[in-house]
C-alpha cells in the first residue's frame, strides 16, 4: 500500500511558540460522563484510604499494647522474683515477714532509720494510699482512733513529758499557779498552750486545731470568728474546716456503702422542710420554702445477711391490699384484754410507789414484777445518715424518686438487692402509704419485691395523745368544773387550741405533758385516796355523774397512753402490739381519725400471715436503742425525726451558705459532729393544787354542781367495736364482688339511642 504524503500548503496560517506563551493541551478522553460519577468515585477513594490508615493505626497499637504488656509482665516477673528471693532471705534470717516489718520500721540503727524516715517523708502519701486501697475499712478506723485519742487532753500531755521534758516543766512552772483554781482546769490550759506551740513549729501538726475548728463549724460560728482564732494559732481555718468535712462525709459515705454488702439494714426516711430566706430578693432570688427527704440507714438487729430472703414476701395480685381476716381480727383478742389491764394496775401501783420512795422502800419485796409479753434484748443499735436529697416525698414520684437516689446512694443493684433480701422501709403513715401505692405501678412493681412497709411507732403514739386530747378537751370558758381546757386554764399553762371541731392539731409535746407528766398522776393519787362505792352510776336508774364518768374513761384511755409511752421506752414491743389492738378500735369510734385506724388493722394483719423469720426481724427493729441502756429504747420514726432537728436547727448553714449541696454533706456526719461537740465540752468542760380533792371528782355524786354543763365523752373502744357492723367497714381491705350482668335493651327503648347503653348494664352482688 503505497504511503501517503502530507502535502504542504503555503497558504495555512501559522503561529508562533514562545516562553510566555503555552503549548496548547490535548483534549483527553472523557473517562466520567457526569459530575456524579466524579463524585462517587473520589469518595470512594477517600473511604478507602481512610480505612487503610484506620487498620494501620489499630494494627500499630495492638502491637504497641502487646508490647507495653508484655513489657509489664516481664517486669512484674522480675520484680516478683526480687521479692521472692528476699522474702526466702528474710525467712533466713529466722525472720517472719510481718517481724521483718515492724522491726525495720523500729529499728534503731542510724542509717536504717533515716532511710525508713526520707521514704516516710516522700513516699508516705502513697503509701497510704496504697494501705486504704487495700484495706480501707481498717484505715478509716484507724483514723477515727486516732484522732479521737490524740484530741484527749491525757494523750497530750503525756506525749509532751516523753518527748520535751525540758519544755513541759518550763510551762507547768509558768501556768500553774500553787492555788489551784476551781473555775479553771490549769492541766487544760497547758495542754492549749502546747497546741499552739507544736501548730506554730510547724503547720501540720493540727490536730487539736481541727478538733477545735470542726467544734465551730457544729456550734454555727461565724466565718469571722474562725479567722480569728485561726491567726491566734487555736484554731484552724473555715476553708479547712470544710475541707475536712467533705472528707469525713465522703469516708462515712464509702464506710455504709461497704456495710451494705456485709450487713442487713433497713432504711427509714421523713420529709424535711426548710425556709430559705434572702435579704435582698432579686428577680432569681426570692423568698422560698424547700421540700426535701433524709434518710437513714439501720444495721438489723439479730438477722445475719441474706437471711431475709425475697421468697418471704408474698406477691401482690390486686391493686388494693386485700388481706384475709376473720371475726377475731377486728377486735382485740381477750389475752390481749387481759395483758393491758395486768399492765395497767402494775402502772398504777408504779405511780403510787413512785410519788413516795419511802413505800418502795418499805414494801420492795412484795413489789410484783412487771408483766412481759415480748421484750426486745438490750442492745446497741447503730446508725448512718444518708446524704439529705432535695425530693418531696408527699407523693408518689417523690417516693419512687427517694428509693431510686437512696438504691444509687448505696450502690445497689438487682443482684446486690437480690443477695441482701427484703428490705425493711420505716417511716409515718403517709410514707407507708405511699409506698403501699407504689408498688401499684406496673413500671416499678420492682418495688414490692424487696420493700417491706413499716408504720413508726412515734406518729402513732403522736395519734393517740391528739385523740385523747381532742376528746377529753371540752369546751372553752365552760362553767363544767373538769376538763382538759379547765385543768389547763387553772394551772395558768399556755393556752391551747385543741377539740374534734377545732382548725388545728394540737402540739403533741404539751398536751403528752398536761396528760401524762400531770393529770394521770394527780388523778391516780386523788383516786387513791377516795374510796369509790358505786362503781356504776348509771345503773339501777340512778341520775348520771357526767364528770364522775368522764373522769374514769380519762384515767383508762390516759392510762393506755401511759403504758404505751413505758412500753416503748423498756423495749417491751409485745406490749406495743397489744396497745396498738385496742388503739385500732379507739381510732375507728373517734370517728375522724380512719386513716392511722386502717393503718393499724393492716399492720397488725400483716404480721399475723407475715413469715416467722421476717415477722421476729420485724418487731426485734421496730424500736431502736442508741445508749445500750435497759430504758433507752425509742422509735425508729423519732430517730428520723431527731436527725431532721440536728440538721436543720444545729448544723444548717446560715444565709448564702444555706443549700441542700451543704446538707448533703452535713447529714451524713451529723453524728460525727455531734461526737465532737460532746467531747470538746466534756474537756472545756409542778405546784400543788387541791382542785381534785375539793371537786371530788373521783366519788360519784348524784346531783353534782356543774354537771348540765359538761359534755360527756365516748367510751372510744365500745364505738370502735361498732364499726364492724356496718355495711362499708373495712371496704379498703375486701375484695369488690360486684359483677356486672348485660340484660340487653329495653323492648321500649330505642336501640339506636345513645343513651340506651346506660341502662342496658346492671351490677350483681
Amino acid at each position: 500500500m503505497p504511503s501517503k504524503k502530507r502535502v504542504h500548503n503555503e497558504n495555512a496560517s501559522f503561529s508562533f511558540v514562545t516562553v510566555s506563551r503555552a503549548a496548547p493541551r490535548r483534549r483527553l478522553k472523557a473517562v466520567f460522563h457526569d459530575q456524579e460519577n466524579l463524585l462517587a468515585e473520589q469518595v470512594r477513594l477517600v473511604e478507602e484510604q481512610r480505612q487503610t490508615q484506620a487498620a494501620a493505626a489499630q494494627t500499630a497499637k495492638v502491637a504497641q499494647e502487646e508490647a507495653v504488656r508484655a513489657a509489664e509482665q516481664s517486669q512484674c516477673t522480675e520484680v516478683n522474683e526480687r521479692l521472692n528471693s528476699l522474702v526466702r532471705a528474710v525467712r533466713s534470717a529466722q525472720f517472719t515477714l510481718p517481724e521483718f516489718l515492724l522491726q525495720l520500721i523500729q529499728t534503731n540503727d542510724r542509717h536504717l532509720s533515716s532511710e525508713i524516715t526520707c521514704f516516710l517523708d516522700y513516699h508516705g502519701p502513697q503509701f497510704l494510699d496504697l494501705l486504704y486501697s487495700r484495706r480501707p475499712q481498717l484505715m478509716q478506723q484507724y483514723t477515727l482512733n486516732a484522732v479521737r485519742s490524740m484530741g484527749e487532753r491525757e494523750s497530750i500531755l503525756e506525749d509532751c513529758e516523753r518527748i520535751a521534758p525540758t519544755i513541759c516543766t518550763l510551762l507547768r512552772s509558768i501556768c500553774m499557779s500553787a492555788a489551784p483554781s476551781e473555775r479553771r482546769d490549769q492541766e487544760l490550759v497547758l495542754a492549749t498552750a502546747i497546741c499552739m506551740l507544736v501548730q506554730a513549729r510547724s503547720e501540720r501538726s493540727n490536730i487539736s486545731q481541727s478538733i477545735l475548728c470542726i467544734y465551730l463549724l457544729a456550734c454555727g460560728a461565724s466565718r469571722s470568728l474562725f479567722e480569728v482564732l485561726h491567726h491566734a494559732g487555736l484554731s484552724s481555718s473555715y476553708s479547712k474546716a470544710v475541707r475536712d468535712l467533705r472528707g469525713l462525709s465522703k469516708a462515712r459515705l464509702e464506710k455504709i456503702q461497704a456495710l451494705v454488702r456485709e450487713r442487713p439494714f433497713m432504711i427509714v426516711w421523713d420529709n424535711l422542710n426548710i425556709p430559705f430566706r434572702v435579704g435582698e430578693q432579686r428577680q432569681d432570688s426570692k423568698d422560698h420554702f424547700d421540700n426535701g427527704t433524709t434518710a437513714t440507714l439501720i444495721p438489723l438487729y439479730g438477722v445475719s445477711y441474706g437471711q431475709l430472703s425475697l421468697s418471704m414476701k408474698t406477691p401482690r395480685m390486686a391493686r388494693l391490699p386485700l388481706l384475709q381476716f376473720e371475726p377475731g381480727d377486728l377486735l382485740p383478742s381477750p389475752t390481749q384484754v387481759q395483758q393491758l389491764e395486768d399492765v395497767m394496775l402494775w402502772h398504777i401501783e408504779d405511780i403510787l410507789l413512785a410519788q413516795f420512795p419511802k413505800l418502795r422502800e418499805r414494801f420492795q419485796d412484795r413489789i410484783a414484777a412487771f408483766p412481759h409479753v415480748k421484750q426486745i434484748p438490750v442492745h446497741k443499735t447503730e446508725q448512718h445518715p444518708l446524704p439529705a436529697m432535695h425530693i418531696d416525698e408527699s407523693s408518689l414520684d417523690g417516693t419512687m424518686e427517694v428509693l431510686d437516689t437512696i438504691v444509687n446512694t448505696l450502690s445497689l443493684d438487682s443482684d446486690s438487692l437480690k443477695n441482701h433480701g427484703v428490705v425493711i422501709c420505716a417511716g409515718d403513715q403517709l410514707s407507708v402509704s405511699l409506698l403501699d401505692k407504689v408498688h401499684d405501678e406496673k413500671l416499678t412493681d420492682n418495688y414490692s419485691q424487696w420493700t417491706e412497709g413499716q408504720l413508726g411507732l412515734f406518729h402513732v403514739k403522736i395519734a393517740g395523745a391528739r385523740m385523747v386530747a381532742n376528746e377529753y378537751w371540752g369546751t372553752a370558758n365552760s362553767l363544767s368544773p373538769w376538763s382538759l381546757w379547765k385543768v389547763n386554764s387553772l394551772l395558768a399553762r399556755k393556752p391551747l387550741s385543741a377539740g374534734w371541731k377545732a382548725k388545728a392539731l394540737p402540739p403533741f409535746r404539751p398536751i403528752w405533758d398536761l396528760i401524762i407528766q400531770i393529770m394521770l398522776p394527780a388523778h391516780i393519787l386523788d383516786a387513791y385516796r377516795r374510796v369509790q362505792q358505786d362503781r356504776d352510776s348509771a345503773a339501777g336508774g340512778k341520775p348520771r355523774d357526767i364528770l364522775y364518768e368522764n373522769v374514769r374513761l380519762f384515767n383508762r384511755d390516759s392510762l393506755i397512753l401511759h403504758a404505751f409511752g413505758q412500753a416503748v421506752k423498756h423495749g417491751e414491743i409485745g406490749v406495743v402490739m397489744t396497745i396498738l389492738a385496742h388503739w385500732m378500735v379507739m381510732f375507728r369510734g373517734t370517728g375522724r381519725m380512719p386513716k392511722y385506724a386502717d393503718a393499724l388493722f393492716e399492720c397488725l394483719l400483716k404480721l399475723k400471715h407475715m413469715h416467722p423469720d421476717l415477722r421476729e426481724a420485724f418487731l426485734l427493729n421496730w424500736l431502736v436503742n442508741l445508749t445500750s441502756h435497759p430504758d433507752g429504747f425509742k422509735e425508729v420514726d423519732l430517730l428520723q425525726e431527731h436527725h431532721n432537728f440536728w440538721a436543720k436547727i444545729i448544723y444548717n448553714a446560715k444565709g448564702s451558705g444555706r443549700s441542700w449541696d451543704w446538707l448533703g454533706m452535713i447529714t451524713v456526719a451529723i453524728f460525727a459532729l455531734r461526737d465532737v461537740l460532746r467531747k470538746v465540752k466534756e474537756n472545756y468542760k409542778t405546784p400543788h393544787n387541791d382542785h381534785l380533792e375539793r371537786e371530788r371528782l373521783h366519788t360519784f355524786t348524784a346531783a353534782r354542781p356543774g354537771n348540765e354543763f359538761a359534755a360527756p365523752a365516748r367510751d372510744l373502744i365500745t364505738h370502735g367495736a361498732m364499726y364492724a357492723n356496718t355495711a362499708r367497714a373495712f371496704k379498703t381491705f375486701r375484695a369488690d364482688t360486684r359483677q356486672t350482668v348485660n340484660k340487653g335493651v329495653p323492648k321500649d327503648v330505642d336501640s339506636n339511642d345513645p343513651a340506651a347503653a346506660n341502662i342496658s348494664i346492671t351490677t350483681k352482688t
